[in-house]
């Protein structure tokens, strides 16, 4: 994302100036001393998958055009996550998913691209219909051996898309964080069944107790 060279109160020029109450560098306006934030853009994907198969799509623009992704885009304003992933579904491959169906998969930082992705696991008890969306060339359905790994698009999804097959495999759920930068991958599982438990213990009522 391009850095404001205007500003976007005034229209006057910003000049990158470090902000003593914020502890770090802002562009700052010369004129009326607005000051412009830049903040992270918010992606959603879903891992589509029915019976032992996943739902992908072939892309047809840049970045990564002509690699294989899951169904995905930016969050629109007022719009909640789900409903994003949803929506994105339904435009690249014309599958109508139920926000409800939707559980959260994993969350990746990507620090150098200023950007944030969801994803979300929805399981369909059938193959649905499918219709290619104009942002794809193809979309299909692939069991784990015919993926077409050295094709897919992000590093990141494909982390997350082996996770899938293997908890699907083992029958475990799990939430999975990473961060990367040009340095390094970070990343980390939560079980869902141990977050389950967690929040089973804090509803339980505490004991009264009396004098």
């Amino acid at each position: 994302m391009p850095a404001p060279i205007f500003c976007g109160q005034c229209g006057g020029p910003l000049v990158e100036t470090f902000v003593e109450l914020e502890g770090r560098a802002r562009a700052v306006c010369t004129q009326c001393g607005s000051i412009a934030y830049r903040n992270p853009r918010v992606l959603v994907d879903t891992i589509v998958a029915a019976a032992d198969e996943v739902l992908l799509c072939r892309r047809a623009l840049a970045p990564a055009a002509g690699r294989w992704a899951p169904p995905g885009g930016f969050l629109e304003c007022g719009e909640a996550l789900e409903e994003a992933a949803a929506r994105e579904t339904f435009e690249e491959t014309g599958v109508s998913l139920d926000t409800r169906q939707l559980r959260l998969h994993d969350v990746s930082t990507l620090l150098d691209l200023n950007e944030v992705y969801i994803g979300f696991l929805a399981e369909l008890s059938e193959r649905p219909e499918l219709v290619c969306g104009p942002e794809c060339t193809e979309v299909r359905f692939f069991r784990e051996e015919a993926v077409p790994w050295a094709e897919l698009a992000y590093p990141d999804f494909v982390d997350h898309l082996r996770q899938y097959f293997r908890e699907r495999r083992s029958g475990e759920r799990a939430i999975h964080f990473s961060r990367l930068d040009s340095e390094a991958v970070i990343s980390s599982s939560y079980s869902i069944s141990a977050i389950g438990e967690a929040k089973r213990l804090r509803a339980v009522p505490t004991a009264l107790k009396h004098d």
